[in-house]
């Protein structure tokens, strides 16, 4: 009889290779601030796919979390998700407002901020995928409607970055559940792959004669109209221009709605994790009077890179 505690190489290796990709990105991120590496091929492939394989790594243990008791998965999975969490965040409070800050020039954090913020988030993230599913499983009892109903209606009713990664764990499931089958016929998941590929590959056209057509029809055909040149740089810091057909009101003023916006994303004092190609600023450069460069301002490594176009203003 196989013990249960016994290791699955391949799923240890697997874990090992996604926890490398990680490292390997942020590192990507940390040792080249100044340049575009998000153009990166190496960067690229790594995050279309990382976090995604932590969740379906995840999901492949479902199966007995499904055969627990609710009062004894959530305190599983409390234990094993969010005391984790609870406990780094108590500390790195502590170590960041008792001594980092009086070595530099940051700000205290607020420690409800922080636990609630983007910090830790796939830990919180698979907390909250793993009672759902575990809920939609209690429910349906049949595993293709507890999959699919409640993924499809959280993603199309929310549209929360969360609920994409609820698929992946599903998927992880299947994967153990089905092994066997799999791994009998390994050409019939690999011909289902990429025709699961090929589908979603038709939807990315790259007509952009057609996107061109629309967008002047946009300006000519409708009541809006574009802002005047002298009043383009201006206009990123007023709540409401002529050109608005849809705006975001956000009542936080903390990291830009908690570091989890897109200000906080490309903004040099938070994330900075966005910044002009060098193609794109050279294209600039070649007309001195190009109204775009007025928005280019010091990204971290202090070249003028970052497009300042979302300097979250707060508006009352």
């Amino acid at each position: 009889m196989q013990s249960d505690n016994k290791r699955i190489t391949f799923l240890d290796i697997t874990k090992c290779f996604a926890i490398f990709c990680v490292i390997l990105g942020h590192v990507i991120q940390q040792t080249f601030p100044g340049d575009p590496y998000h153009d990166s091929w190496l960067f690229q492939f790594i995050y279309s796919f990382h976090m995604p394989l932590f969740m379906v790594v995840s999901g492949y243990f479902m199966e007995k979390a499904f055969a627990m008791s609710p009062l004894y998965f959530l305190k599983r999975r409390s234990i094993q998700l969010l005391l984790p969490t609870l406990t780094f965040s108590i500390l790195f409070i502590l170590f960041h407002n008792i001594i980092y800050i009086r070595f530099t020039d940051k700000d205290s954090i607020n420690f409800f901020a922080y636990l609630s913020g983007g910090w830790m988030w796939f830990l919180k993230y698979l907390f909250i995928c793993a009672v759902i599913a575990y809920a939609s499983k209690k429910i349906f009892r049949n595993d293709i409607l507890a999959a699919s109903l409640p993924t499809i209606l959280l993603i199309i009713l929310t549209r929360t970055t969360i609920f994409r990664l609820l698929p992946f764990l599903w998927l992880g499931y299947f994967l153990h559940k089905y092994n066997d089958r799999l791994f009998r016929r390994p050409l019939v998941p690999l011909i289902g792959s990429l025709i699961f590929f090929i589908f979603f590959l038709i939807f990315w056209k790259g007509d952009y004669d057609a996107a061109y057509t629309y967008a002047t029809d946009v300006v000519e055909n409708s009541p809006y109209s574009l802002i005047e040149t002298g009043e383009y740089v201006a206009s990123w810091q007023l709540e409401e221009t002529k050109e608005s057909i849809f705006d975001l009101a956000l009542s936080s003023t903390t990291y830009s709605g908690d570091r989890e916006l897109w200000g906080a994303v490309v903004s040099p004092a938070e994330y900075g994790s966005v910044i002009a190609t060098k193609e794109f600023v050279d294209l600039l450069n070649e007309d001195p009077n190009d109204v775009r460069l007025g928005l280019l301002i010091p990204d971290k490594s202090g070249s003028k890179q970052t497009v300042n176009k979302y300097p979250c203003v707060t508006f009352v």
